[in-house]
């Protein structure tokens, strides 16, 4: 790299371990999930940007876990990836979604960057630096609108200006992707140190569940960008390495906020909800309609994770088979029946919780709501009902879905 632009703050202080494989991908999320869990529901009664958090998760190596076994990562399948963000989402939904635009903007730096852009950025992952995310703005008729000016100069440099909002983890990052207008040209990133003169991040996110995303506003005036900052990618197309990478995150950490919902409702079932009179029994998990829920809501909860590793496996299909076009719309469907599912479990599981745990469970000393305020944020990404138009206007129409479906 050729500009001293590019360099982003220093990664942690201590040293970043490198995971080997999927196997010890899922292993260290687990372990630091069971962590996460017992303090979550504290932090999201007192929100702050979760430093401490963030710094482990990315010491432990799994933030560079998606980069590819030639730039020394380990590569991990998208199958193991929407495992490890279950995790993190199942211990806190807020965890969970910060991430999801880092391993976005990972593969795409892997699968669009130069040989130089991956070289740089890649190392830099691999060495603790995280990607947040600037792509959403608050003004546009369309949520899809950008406004944000990427401007070229006589001297060949660039003019970075535009505000952007529900920039999840771009507070605690060290480079920020950008999604910025450039002519005609559609899927342009611009890769930001989060010093950067210009660049101010502030942390007013105000949403009342993901308190902990850090999902504020971002603004750029006059950021100086040079070229090996850019990278273009074609969002219209069947690429296999772009098609619905994010989307099926989104289904991940929606099927583990469901999770934490349902662990919670046994937990809460089994120690602190009182019998009804009427079921004569001793404890609330045997009255018989009760059990009758639960099993219901567990076949949902059951049939997301079903369809999300289908989706994942899919998705991997797709990415080994580049330029199989049948493979990549089998993968889009898949997504979307997955997300459709996730989206309907998480907020079904965040409601229901209350009716097993009976009016105990409403007070805010468990702070049991924010499951469901975890969700009906989270889902609130993409309608899902444009998911679920897309699957069924392929299998009754044979109409190809979009490629960012």
């Amino acid at each position: 790299m050729s500009s001293a632009v590019l360099e982003a703050p220093a990664a942690p202080a201590e040293a970043v371990h490198v995971i080997a494989d999927d196997a010890e991908a899922l292993a260290v999320a687990r372990r630091h999930a069971r962590g996460f869990k017992s303090t979550a529901a504290e932090r999201d009664r007192h929100p702050s940007p979760p430093v401490d958090e963030v710094d482990a998760i990315s010491r432990s190596g799994l933030l560079a876990a998606g980069v590819p076994r030639a730039y020394g990562g380990a590569g991990i399948t998208t199958t193991t990836l929407v495992q490890v963000l279950q995790l993190l989402s199942a211990a806190d939904g807020s965890l969970g979604q910060i991430h999801q635009n880092h391993f976005f903007f990972t593969n795409r730096i892997a699968h669009f960057g130069s040989e130089a852009q991956r070289r740089h950025y890649l190392a830099g992952i691999l060495a603790g630096k995280r990607l947040g995310n600037c792509l959403s703005e608050r003004t546009g008729r369309k949520g899809v609108d950008t406004n944000t000016q990427l401007t070229r100069q006589a001297d060949g440099t660039y003019r970075l200006n535009g505000e952007k909002y529900y920039t999840t983890g771009a507070f605690l990052a060290h480079w920020l992707p950008v999604a910025a207008a450039e002519g005609d040209v559609r899927g342009t990133s611009v890769y930001v140190p989060r010093h950067a003169p210009g660049v101010e991040v502030v942390d007013d996110w105000a949403g009342m569940g993901q308190r902990n995303t850090v999902s504020g506003t971002a603004t750029f005036r006059d950021v100086i960008v040079t070229e090996d900052q850019i990278i273009r990618a074609n969002q219209d197309e069947y690429n296999p390495h772009n098609l619905v990478y994010a989307q099926i995150m989104h289904a991940a950490i929606d099927t583990g906020i469901a999770q934490a919902a349902l662990e919670d409702a046994v937990w809460f079932t089994n120690n602190r909800a009182r019998a009804w009179g009427e079921a004569g029994v001793e404890r609330a998990g045997q009255d018989p309609h009760l059990i009758k829920q639960f099993g219901e809501l567990a076949v949902q909860f059951h049939a997301a994770e079903a369809l999300l590793l289908r989706a994942a496996a899919l998705h991997d299909l797709a990415r080994s088979r580049p330029g199989d076009e049948q493979a990549a719309i089998d993968a889009i469907i898949a997504v979307g029946e997955a997300r459709a599912q996730a989206d309907s479990v998480s907020l079904l599981a965040g409601n229901e919780l209350f009716e097993f745990g009976g009016t105990r469970s409403a007070s805010t000393r468990w702070n049991l709501d924010r499951h469901w305020r975890d969700a009906r944020v989270h889902t609130l990404h993409d309608p899902v009902r444009w998911k679920i138009h897309h699957v069924g206007n392929y299998y009754l129409n044979g109409v190809k879905p979009p490629a960012r479906s």
